[in-house]
């Protein structure tokens, strides 16, 4: 009898031992399950709302296969959430009709005035986007995608992305950085963005954005936005988002109210 209930005894330790295995094999596997759709939204909204500031070698594309051309500009690129949120987009060389160059231009963005600035050539130009900050008029965010001069899809907006655009999850495949998020994002209002569809490539570790294109089936464009070497919540110049007209002499300078 005692023999027995030491063989029952064992044998129930055995069946409690597999039983725990299997729920912690299960747990395993539970965790090790891909998030679903919204739920990588939610991660990248969480993300997106960590951020202060973004530092960033940039590459930006333009292809226009109707015209069978390409210009590549390569620099660095800049954002610090606000409120204001500012970017700025310096763009060191460019690269067209296969002769390439050394540029010094420049796109800032300080919530209330975008600029092209072109050092080299001297040539200023600021768009009046918004109003002051402190004004009761409707304020644009030229940040938000399929607004600005180029997607930066850093400020991720869960219910603003999913108000405007119709969202798919897409399988990794050629082409895109390894190891991202493949976002495609098709917009509901073609009057309001003009763009066919928006592809989105998130690191699936860092949550960060690496790479965006947009294409324009009716015009046969396509541009493509890629980030490396990201730096988050360094401490940025603030001079690097002025966007005051140069006071020297020999520049042209233009300048578009709203």
């Amino acid at each position: 009898m005692k023999k027995l209930n030491q063989t029952l005894t064992a044998f129930f330790c055995l069946c409690t031992l597999l039983i725990a295995a299997s729920c912690a094999i299960a747990q395993d596997k539970s965790d090790d399950k891909e998030p679903t759709l919204d739920q990588w939204l939610t991660k990248l909204e969480n993300k997106a709302n960590q951020i202060k500031s973004l530092t960033a070698t940039i590459r930006y594309d333009r292809i226009n296969e109707l015209l069978d051309s390409k210009e590549i500009r390569t620099g660095d690129f800049f954002y610090q959430a606000g409120p204001p949120r500012n970017f700025a987009a310096h763009f060191t060389f460019q690269l067209s009709n296969r002769r390439g160059e050394k540029i010094d231009k420049w796109w800032i963005y300080d919530g209330h005035w975008l600029v092209e600035k072109n050092i080299t050539e001297k040539f200023f130009k600021r768009y009046e986007v918004n109003p002051p900050s402190d004004s009761d008029e409707k304020q644009t965010d030229v940040l938000e995608l399929g607004q600005g001069p180029f997607a930066v899809p850093i400020d991720f907006n869960k219910a603003s992305l999913l108000k405007k655009f119709k969202v798919e999850l897409i399988e990794a495949s050629e082409g895109g950085p390894k190891n991202t998020i493949h976002l495609r994002l098709i917009p509901k209002n073609k009057k309001e963005i003009e763009e066919t569809y928006i592809d989105l490539w998130y690191d699936r570790d860092s949550l960060l954005p690496s790479m965006v294109e947009t294409v324009n089936e009716d015009q046969e464009t396509r541009s493509i936005f890629k980030l490396t070497k990201t730096k988050l919540n360094a401490k940025i110049d603030k001079d690097t988002f002025d966007t005051d007209p140069p006071k020297e002499k020999g520049w042209t300078i233009d300048q578009q109210s709203s």
